[in-house]
């Protein structure tokens, strides 16, 4: 029997990625909803969530928009562009690099990379599990003149943890903008595409590992605990990629790095990017909650 490793320890129920909401909509009392099927009929407007069809009145609704023309900030990822061209990966390196950051807690260290240039970034669940936001860092490593110069941020607010699905949003507080990385469509993966990651195996930072997609599709469970769905790649992944990227040779984001095989070579396995955008879209459901940090969901008062 194979056994998979934590690079982390998680349990996942079957997850499939819902269409790509068209619209977004803002109330006045300050909600923000993703719907499909949008339409207005006189001072109604009509729509579609989970499947269920809403009405609410023009009369409380601010603004309604297409996700396409939505605020950036609100999105907080950059889809990729199908077109880039494909570069050498230490070309891609030098483009990216700087985006790819270290995240030490109190019982060790991870990986993890910025979707958004005011700070958000994301990484694995099991890397902050049970940590207290304060004990948390994120060092970035910059090319300089001299070489490349690590930044250490400890201004880090946890904002999103979904636990099942072993992703999390964090968002670095000081000032300025951060360079980013494009996430692309997992979807579009075949067997034999040259993929590699960077990350910080057992401490090793800036690390760059290539290898090819071995099953774009690998349902993986263990025992009693359901996995799901993966991506099974080649390129060697050890603990302290855990939340790393895993990139096409575009330098856009296919994947985050998650677990890997405790007996064998060369056997990794990354959560697909079309899950990753489904959680960022739905982040206020998986809203972290500071008086409970081993609990990645608010629960709202009935």
């Amino acid at each position: 029997m194979i056994r998979l490793a934590a690079l982390c320890c998680l349990s996942l129920p079957l997850l499939a990625a819902d269409p790509a909401p068209l619209s977004l909509i803002e109330t006045k009392d300050g909600a923000r909803l993703e719907v499909r099927g949008v339409q207005k009929q006189g001072e109604t407007l009509n729509f579609e969530v989970a499947g269920q069809k809403v009405s609410l009145p023009m009369s409380s609704v601010s603004r309604f928009v297409s996700l396409d023309q939505a605020p950036d900030k609100f999105r907080l990822f950059h889809d990729a562009d199908p077109k880039t061209e494909t570069r050498p990966s230490k070309d891609l390196m030098d483009l990216h690099g700087a985006a790819v950051v270290t995240v030490k807690t109190s019982a060790g260290l991870g990986s993890g990379f910025f979707i958004h240039e005011d700070g958000y970034l994301l990484t694995n669940a099991h890397v902050i599990e049970g940590e207290n936001p304060e004990a948390l860092t994120v060092c970035q490593f910059v090319k300089t003149a001299d070489g490349v110069q690590e930044k250490a941020f400890t201004k880090v607010r946890i904002v999103a943890v979904a636990g099942r699905y072993d992703l999390a949003l964090l968002k670095v507080e000081d000032s300025g903008k951060f360079p980013v990385v494009d996430i692309a469509d997992s979807t579009i993966l075949k067997q034999g595409d040259a993929v590699f990651t960077i990350g910080s195996p057992l401490g090793l930072t800036r690390s760059i590992s290539e290898g090819v997609v071995a099953q774009p599709q690998r349902y993986v469970e263990q025992g009693n605990n359901i996995y799901g769905f993966y991506i099974q790649m080649t390129a060697a992944i050890s603990p302290g990629n855990s939340g790393g990227p895993l990139f096409n040779m575009k330098g856009q984001i296919l994947g985050m790095n998650s677990m890997g095989a405790t007996q064998g070579q060369n056997i990794g396995l990354a959560i697909p990017s079309d899950w990753i955008k489904t959680f960022l879209r739905n982040r206020e459901a998986f809203a972290f909650d500071p008086t409970n940090p081993a609990n990645g969901v608010r629960y709202l008062k009935p």
